[in-house]
């Protein structure tokens, strides 16, 4: 089986699940190397790698990128994974595209609906594609409630799950007027999220 080789550009908290997957799961990816401004996070992840293998993964040691651009310049890589902070999705994304690089890219794909449809007008212009990690709505636990909310047995319902958005929700969070212009503060839900990255369980809601 061809791999598919993919370059992974933001190596902090969202990329452990990422790595274990890529690792384990996803036979089909090939991660060819990482980035993060923080040089510590690509190495601490190239060291799980490291260590994956001499347990007996049978992948390669991916590389470490100066910055996003040489990993956009690698003539070996087809896809970005995007795994950088919301506020950043888009320029990074967009980056990706008009280096012909296909992306994936954690959830927002955007922080507004103008600068989505941009890079969705922009994968097609380039006849690219441009994917998004499923919402926490996709998961395992909101889809088993979703079908079971339907039969008899599911009850009174009475505590919906509840997400929501505001700036400086703690200490060292984001907020708009602290990060690049029409950068959104993140979202925080009490939901669980369980799909695995990459999932392909669109649909309607099932027990």
């Amino acid at each position: 089986m061809e791999k598919v080789k993919v370059a992974m550009i933001g190596v902090g908290a969202i990329s452990g699940i990422y790595l274990q997957n890529i690792t384990h799961t996803f036979r089909e990816l090939d991660l060819v190397g990482v980035c993060d401004l923080i040089p510590e996070r690509a190495q601490k992840g190239v060291q799980y790698v490291k260590e994956q293998i001499a347990a007996g993964a049978q992948v390669r040691e991916p590389k470490i990128y100066q910055d996003m651009y040489e990993a956009f310049g690698d003539p070996e890589v087809e896809v970005i994974l995007n795994l950088t902070r919301p506020y950043e999705h888009y320029e990074v994304t967009k980056q990706a595209l008009l280096h012909g690089k296909h992306t994936y890219s954690e959830k927002p794909l955007a922080v507004d609906m103008e600068e989505a449809a941009e890079l969705i007008a922009l994968a097609e212009e380039k006849n690219l594609r441009l994917g998004g990690a499923p919402d926490t709505f996709l998961g395992a636990g909101i889809q088993t409630a979703g079908g079971s909310s339907t039969t008899a047995s599911s009850g009174t319902w009475w505590a919906p799950p509840a997400p929501w958005c505001a700036t400086a929700t703690r200490p060292g969070t984001p907020t708009r007027s602290s990060t690049t212009s029409g950068a959104a503060a993140p979202c925080w839900t009490w939901a669980p999220t369980t799909s695995p990255p990459w999932s392909s369980s669109w649909g309607r809601p099932r027990a």
